[in-house]
């Protein structure tokens, strides 16, 4: 991780980190309200459309210790950073699927980039911080998933009511390609 000469490299690289979380759990909670539009653009039934729920979730789950075991390799500023891509681009694939199938497929995907990014972001915040200022970092980021929790229904109404639901997944796109490139200047040796 590059060494922070001055406590607002720190936060820098914290916002970065809480921007990746936040995403992932917005989009996690968020479907839920889109799941009756989903379900009616793809006439499908109801059962079906909750797959694209839980398939993200449950990759999300059961790849956290892989990714994190990957991370011991690979590094977790670059597996941080992975995951904002591979999170940023299945969006963009979600919101462009053509059925549920494919729809079911790229949240998968989704679902293994945001594990990417849960399985590090305790730890890099962790190094970033020195024990005095740790826990309040800490704090800010476990915030952040309590607010993305909130908030994910409030956005999802909004952007499904207002734009459709491929909105709750274009969104992701521009925010999480601009977090990528903050996390290669900020987070890397």
């Amino acid at each position: 991780m590059k060494e922070m000469e001055s406590g607002r490299g720190r936060y820098v690289a914290l916002a970065i980190v809480m921007m990746g979380v936040f995403m992932s759990v917005l989009d996690a909670v968020a479907l839920n309200i889109a799941l009756p539009a989903i379900t009616s653009h793809f006439e499908v039934a109801v059962a079906d459309t909750q797959w694209v729920v839980t398939g993200y979730l449950l990759v999300q789950t059961c790849f956290l210790i892989i990714c994190g075991k990957i991370a011991e390799r690979i590094g977790q500023a670059k597996l941080f950073t992975v995951g904002l891509v591979v999170f940023s681009l299945s969006s963009l694939l979600c919101a462009l699927s053509s059925d549920l199938s494919q729809l079911i497929t790229f949240r998968v995907l989704q679902g293994l980039g945001a594990s990417m990014m849960f399985s590090v972001s305790t730890a890099i915040v962790f190094r970033l911080f020195t024990i005095k200022d740790r826990g309040k970092a800490l704090g800010f980021l476990g915030s952040t998933v309590a607010v993305g929790g909130m908030l994910g229904p409030v956005i999802g109404g909004v952007l499904v009511g207002t734009f459709g639901w491929q909105s709750i997944f274009i969104v992701n796109v521009p925010v999480g390609l601009f977090a990528a490139l903050a996390a290669v200047k900020f987070l890397y040796l």
